[in-house]
Parts: C-alpha cells; structure tokens; sequence
C-alpha cells in the first residue's frame, strides 16, 4: 500500500483488517517511518493476505531517497525468496485541489518503480471522500485525476476505484486485484540485473 502521507495508507489497512492496534495519524506530520507487514487471513480467498504498509514518499522526517531505500530493500529480499507481488495499491487523497511537483515526480518515480508489465496489478484508490463539502468536488477531482495524471498508468492496466472507508469498500478493492502474482521493474533490475538501486530506473527518475 502506497501513496503520500497522510493519503491513508493505515486507515487502510485498519479498516480493511480490523485490527484496531493498527496505528493511524492525526496530524500532518508523517506516521508511518517504517515499512510494516500486518498478515490477516481472508475467509472468501481461504488464504492469508499481507498488507504491507509504507511510509510516503513526502516523510517528515526521512528523504525520498531514504524511502525508496527501505521500500526497495524490502522488495529485493522478498523477490530473492521468490515471493512475487499480487498488487499494488496507491492512495490518494481525492480533497487535494491541486498536483503539486512532488507529488508528480513521485507518481512518475512509482511508475518506474512498478514498470509496464506490473501496471495492470495496480489500483489507484482515492481516499477522503467523507472530508468532501459536495460529491461534486471529489468527481471534478477525480475527472483530472483519470483525464490528466493518471492517464498513462489506466491505459497500461491500472484500475481507478474509490475507496468510502468502509470494510465493504475496502474488500471490493482488494478483490478487483487480478491476483496474478508479477515481479516489478526495481526487482527484475535489482536482483535479475545485479543493479545498485541508484542505477535503477526508479532512482533516476527521482
């Protein structure tokens, strides 16, 4: 699961989940430092699925590229144990008005990081939809989002779904993932390649 700070990345997790000892931030300062993997095990599926909760790419108190370090130390591990990602989630908040720069390299960063083959196991999720003042503001937004910054990833796959922060709307997310386990660019280089993460397409965008 990932996405800027304060997107609502373990509001998430919680709710799909929950598990109330999942910590969730109430300020505009970052929550989330480090990665955590919550396991819960999915009754319709008859398997366990592992959330796995990143920080965002704007941290308060950790650099974009400290970030990346952490996410993709995780991912060249998991890959070296030949554990393959069935999705990706990548949150927004649908109350932002406006794309900042950061935002934009972070989403370009992210693509790179997933790479093209890997874009149809995505689902951009937008999230605050409750903190609107009229639906009206949060489907102009999202019209932007589809039409503009979003465009290259839906036409490479990805799907674009709301989610109402409720257990129900989370689940219907979890279950449009194709399942369909994938490798992603960053690993393929990392391990497959034998690149330092500098070297990697996701860095270089940075």
């Amino acid at each position: 699961v990932m996405g800027p700070t304060g997107a609502g990345k373990s509001t998430f997790i919680k709710v799909a989940t929950g598990i109330e000892s999942i910590q969730i931030g109430d300020t505009l300062a970052s929550h989330t430092q480090e990665l955590h993997a919550v396991r819960f095990h999915s009754e319709p599926r008859a398997c366990d699925i592992i959330f796995l909760d990143t920080p965002g790419f704007d941290d308060t108190y950790k650099t974009d590229t400290q970030i990346l370090e952490q996410i993709a130390d995780w991912l060249r591990k998991t890959y070296e144990a030949g554990v393959k990602l069935s999705g990706i989630l990548y949150l927004h908040r649908i109350t932002d008005n406006r794309i900042t720069n950061t935002a934009l390299r972070n989403l370009d960063m992210f693509q790179h990081l997933c790479g093209s083959s890997a874009l149809s196991n995505v689902i951009l999720v937008t999230t605050n939809w409750d903190q609107l003042e009229t639906v009206d503001d949060g489907i102009r937004n999202e019209e932007e989002l589809r039409s503009n910054y979003w465009q290259p990833l839906l036409e490479g796959g990805s799907k674009m779904l709301r989610f109402e922060c409720t257990r129900s709307s989370a689940w219907n997310i979890v279950n449009s993932l194709p399942m369909d386990q994938k490798s992603l660019a960053i690993q393929r280089e990392m391990v497959d390649e034998n690149k330092p993460l500098s070297q990697t397409s996701a860095a270089q965008s940075m």
